[in-house]
């Protein structure tokens, strides 16, 4: 395969705070570690989980870790009001 053992740029859907629309950026993709593996995704939805939270219905402080080594890591705490 070209990309293995390589970082990859994609495409992503990234919610940046409730009720605003997602934003298509270009994200940038480690390669798996130990016990990981990389799929293609194909063709994806949101599910209503992520439409309640993008309508600001669940609290989510987003990490934006940009700036660390693994750029690729944003993690979403959700915590309910």
């Amino acid at each position: 395969m070209a990309t293995q053992g390589q970082v990859i740029t994609c495409k992503a859907a990234v919610a940046w705070e409730p009720n605003k629309p997602p934003v298509i950026e270009e994200v940038q993709v480690a390669p798996p570690q130990a016990g990981e593996v990389r799929v293609k995704i194909l063709f994806t939805a949101l599910c209503h989980t992520d439409a309640y939270t993008l309508g600001g219905k669940i609290t989510v402080e987003a990490q934006d870790h940009r700036d660390t080594p693994s750029s690729q890591d944003i993690s979403f705490p959700y915590s309910f009001p």
